[in-house]
Parts: C-alpha cells; sequence; structure tokens
C-alpha cells in the first residue's frame, strides 16, 4: 500500500479554479487502495459535487456509488482512471475524450484538454498531442527538500492550476524561495 490517503490543497479547493467549468477526467498513477474502497470513494465526492461541472454524480444510479466511478485502463466505464503508467498517458486521455463523446455527446477538441500531473515523464509524453499540460506539486516537492528531477510529490495546489497553454515543468516556471 502507499500508505495514509492525503488529499492535496487542490483536491480540496478544486472548485476554486477553471476546472469549475471543464468537463473533469482524472488519471491516477496507482490503485487507489483497489475497487470499491474508502479511497477511491474519497476522491471521487471530491472531483463530483457541486458546483463542479461533472457529468457524474456520486450517487448516479448507473455509477454505484463514487467508489464505482473509478475505470481501469482496459476499460473506461467514466472519466476517472485508476492504475495509468506514463507511458499509457497519452492513450488513456484519448479514450476519456471519447468516453465523453460516447456517454453524453460531448465534444473535447485536444486544444481545450489541460492536465495537471506531478510527473515530468507523462507531461513530455503528451508532447504533439495538441494537449496543454503543466507538471504540478513543484512547492511541495522544493520544500521538503527532496528535488527529484522527474517525480514531484503529492501535494498541488490552487495555484498551480493555471489555463496556460503548451506544456510547462517545475523547472521552466517555478522558482523555488529558499529560506534564509
Amino acid at each position: 500500500s502507499g500508505g495514509a490517503l492525503s488529499i492535496s490543497q487542490l483536491t480540496s479547493r478544486l472548485p476554486q479554479t477553471f476546472c469549475v467549468e471543464c468537463y473533469l477526467g482524472a488519471l491516477a498513477t496507482g490503485a487507489l487502495a483497489g475497487r470499491n474502497s474508502d479511497e477511491r470513494r474519497i476522491i471521487g465526492n471530491a472531483l463530483t459535487k457541486a458546483p463542479l461541472k461533472s457529468v457524474l454524480r456520486s450517487r448516479d444510479s448507473k455509477t454505484k456509488g463514487s467508489k464505482q466511478l473509478w475505470s481501469e485502463t482496459t476499460v473506461l466505464r467514466s472519466p476517472f482512471v485508476a492504475r495509468v503508467e506514463s507511458s499509457e498517458i497519452r492513450a488513456v486521455i484519448a479514450s476519456i475524450i471519447t468516453w465523453y463523446m460516447k456517454a453524453k455527446n460531448v465534444l473535447i477538441p485536444n486544444r481545450k484538454v489541460y492536465v495537471y500531473h506531478h510527473s515530468e515523464d507523462a507531461i513530455k509524453r503528451l508532447e504533439g498531442s495538441g494537449y496543454n499540460a503543466k507538471q504540478v506539486s513543484c512547492l511541495s516537492r522544493e520544500f521538503r527538500g527532496q528535488h527529484v528531477k522527474n517525480e514531484s510529490l503529492c501535494g498541488a495546489t490552487v495555484d498551480e492550476v493555471q489555463k496556460v497553454e503548451g506544456l510547462h515543468f517545475c523547472t521552466s516556471w517555478y522558482l523555488p524561495v529558499l529560506p534564509p
């Protein structure tokens, strides 16, 4: 197990970002403690509560509760996907866009997709896709003294979620202010 679930500032305050106007998708690199877990329920509830513009609500009868909102990479039954490897991110995002078109008749052009991910490798894999992507959790990584080039720790903030075009990495937009 990856330890106790820690909800980032971003997850708890998502309605305070421009994402309130978006059709949301979520990619989790881990299993989120497996099917029907409390972790999936907690995160699912955060991603589907009002005023977020979600096409899924945690009590949607078709999804049988927020624990079951989550898909696996092989079979998408929602825009929330667990067990996504960096190498799969581009294909999974395309699958989420297709899911919205088939399930909800919503067309989302690639240029209107905004991805926020902690991994530099995952962001690099979106090059040439037309998606907009930004590496997040930069502050949590820097201030914990655990700077690793390709990965940052959990802890994305509301300030990191900006509607910017192109691909952006921690090293290209964030200069840490270190204590004296």
